[in-house]
């Protein structure tokens, strides 16, 4: 299911099974653990030197492959093998119960993703990845030993959860878009399918006897909040972002007694510039309100949050977030009696999901990093050349050109900031195009190298913006309204801007054009009845490729595929071919637009090429390690670059200290 989405400005992603995401963050990290104490009126904290510690892309609701895990992760080992970490008053609402916590790392192959705990803090449930397939397992965390209970498979898991009584884990896996919710015995067993099109975690309520998900519609936009029995029985409409003013839904999580399900989400404004909104909706009659509880993190604008769990007593919530873009994703503490927020985790890496335990005295979280470098590669020759090295601050998922005098754009991460450089492609002279302008990415030039076009936050509106070559005398060539832009593309010999435009609310996308010099943006394909987005120009003009969905939202019937059409300068003309096509897969045409190049997920990543005419498809790389991020043909198409990372993530446990070491 899928959802364009141009998240640059760093807020939370929903990775909702029929989402893709365009934008991540990448990160650095640090040797340094710190607990913060933020009051209302100041703020304190008290230092803590700790080993290193790692973090994960993407996501708070979802593991990814391909286009979901956009960039490779590496392990930062947090702490060394056997090092603890004391920190003062965690996760309570009397300060004097949480004196100390111990932290250690629980597993250190860099494959442990999205854990939850169970509720007496004996197991830990998490998604084991390896080689692109993922596996369910169950840990003992007191001696190590673990149990897979749900065999490996290509599908993407979500974040399992454990029944209130320990019992039964459940879980969502997402296959060709489509999210489907499962329940096991905890130490294996029989599975049961419980419910169908679904696109988040389960949100099980404090009695286990039900359990709420999210269902994004990317045709119409917008997502709905249904209850269901805990068998899987009795499945009914709740709440949906239209009757909220939300343009879409992030996370859920029950008040203490069951009565309200909290509902996290970002508002249907037309401010760029996205914070985290908290709403609570009554059990019993659907009445909203702005619950007093979180009213804290209304107030202050969160960027991101997720991965809520409201501790058992009801005292406070335990998430993941950030309060500004260019911070890192922390474990936080929100006390609901005294309106404190305790900073848990301060490092430069990023934690993805968190899970306590209901005494409240046992934390997992999983937590990644990641590094990306970018390369040259020439086919004929197999050789690989490094351009730029080991990097936290390559945005190198998003769009990697060379322009015709060699020099090649990408995106980096400067501070709060991602701007666009330029580079030799021996990786000297490298150049800073943009700059005090907020989020500058996909940087694409014309042929005649007079132009770079790109997107851009910096005025209202996610738009598309042209440059000159040198980064100067910026114009802003599209305005959307309550929408996206991106997926940019040069054709009609420089005159004509191909793009895709996608409304906020993740609704149908469109395939669009404007002149170079700006003007009223127009709709290629007006009466399509699919959601159409990335499209890219064949090199001789005369052809565009582009992504195209197809959901029904009565039958969960989900379709991808690639479309082929002639193009003649700026009007799409017949369908040439279409072939359905994965949805994490990234194309680009040969030098003599005969063929696409494909990113081919399936082992390990390598590229391949298809042909327009026939079903080959001929294997162009051959790399056996790392992770493939990104790739573009040259502007003379004798060499490839390709954007390479590596990416592991771990389970980090958090224990109270009061009397009993683990």
């Amino acid at each position: 299911r899928m959802q364009a989405e141009y998240d640059s400005a760093g807020h939370s992603k929903a990775n909702l099974a029929k989402t893709i995401t365009l934008v991540k963050q990448d990160t650095g990290e640090n040797k340094t653990l710190i607990h913060s104490t933020l009051s209302t009126g100041n703020a304190s904290s008290s230092e803590h030197v700790a080993g290193q510690r790692t973090g994960v892309n993407t996501a708070a609701f979802g593991l990814s492959r391909g286009y979901m895990s956009l960039a490779a992760i590496c392990l930062i080992a947090l702490l060394g093998i056997g090092a603890w970490l004391v920190v003062p008053g965690l996760l309570t609402a009397s300060p004097k119960n949480f004196d100390s916590i111990q932290v250690s790392r629980l597993t250190d192959n860099g494959e442990a993703h999205f854990a939850s705990v169970s509720p007496d803090g004996k197991l830990v449930a998490f998604v084991d990845t390896q080689n692109n397939n993922s596996k369910l397992v169950v840990r003992q965390v007191a001696t190590g030993s673990t149990v897979e209970i749900v065999p490996a498979t290509e599908d993407e898991f979500m974040q399992p959860r454990f029944s209130p009584d320990g019992e039964f884990i459940y879980y969502v896996t997402s296959s060709n878009g489509i999210g489907t919710a499962y329940r096991i015995s905890t130490l294996g067993g029989k599975i049961k399918k419980l419910v169908t099109d679904i696109d988040s975690p389960t949100f099980l309520s404090p009695g286990g006897k039900e359990f709420a998900f999210i269902r994004h519609n990317p045709t119409t936009g917008g997502d709905k909040v249904f209850l269901v029995d805990e068998d899987g029985g009795n499945l009914r409409e709740f709440i949906s972002t239209k009757n909220v003013g939300f343009k879409k839904f992030t996370d859920a999580f029950w008040s203490a007694d069951g009565e309200r399900l909290f509902l996290t989400g970002y508002e249907n404004s037309e401010n760029p510039e996205y914070s985290v909104k908290v709403i609570a909706v009554a059990r019993s009659d659907q009445k909203v309100s702005m619950p007093m509880e979180t009213q804290r993190l209304d107030d202050e604008g969160w960027k991101s949050a997720y991965s809520f769990q409201m501790l058992k007593d009801g005292s406070g919530l335990v998430f993941v977030g950030k309060e500004e873009t260019d911070d890192s994703r922390q474990i936080w503490h929100l006390n609901f009696q005294t309106g404190e927020l305790d900073q848990v985790t301060t490092d430069t890496s990023d934690y993805n999901s968190v899970s306590v335990s209901s005494d409240g005295k046992t934390v997992i979280a999983t937590k990644f990093d990641h590094i990306s470098n970018l390369h040259s590669y020439i086919p004929s020759t197999k050789e690989l050349r490094q351009i730029i090295g080991e990097s936290r601050n390559l945005i190198g998922y998003r769009a990697i050109t060379q322009m015709p005098d060699g020099r090649i754009l990408f995106a980096k991460r400067a501070g709060s900031e991602i701007d666009i450089y330029s580079v030799n492609e021996d990786g000297s002279d490298e150049s800073q195009l943009t700059s005090d302008s907020k989020a500058n990415l996909n940087p694409v030039a014309t042929s005649d190298g007079k132009y770079i076009l790109f997107n851009s936050n910096r005025d209202d509106g996610h738009g598309i913006w042209r440059m000159n070559a040198d980064g100067t005398n910026p114009v802003q060539l599209t305005k959307p309204q309550k929408a996206m832009d991106g997926g940019i593309q040069i054709g009609n010999e420089n005159r004509t801007v191909f793009f895709s435009r996608q409304t906020n609310d993740g609704g149908k996308g469109r395939l669009m054009k404007v002149s170079i010099d700006g003007g009223e943006a127009e709709m290629l394909l007006p009466e399509s009845t699919t959601s159409d987005f990335a499209p890219s120009v064949s090199p001789d003009g005369k052809k565009m490729a582009y992504r195209s969905i197809f959901y029904d939202s009565e039958t969960s019937e989900f379709e991808s595929t690639i479309n082929i059409v002639s193009l003649d300068k700026d009007k799409i003309g017949e369908v040439l071919k279409k072939e359905a096509f994965d949805l994490g897969n990234k194309f680009d045409w040969t030098a003599d637009s005969k063929f696409l190049t494909y990113l081919n997920k399936e082992g390990n990543d390598n590229l391949w090429n298809m042909s327009l005419t026939s079903e080959n498809k001929i294997q162009l790389t051959d790399f056996t390690n790392d992770n493939l991020i990104n790739f573009s043909w040259g502007s003379k198409g004798d060499k490839l670059f390709v954007v390479r990372g590596i990416a592991k993530s771990d389970l980090v446990l958090i224990k109270d200290d009061a009397g009993e070491k683990t």
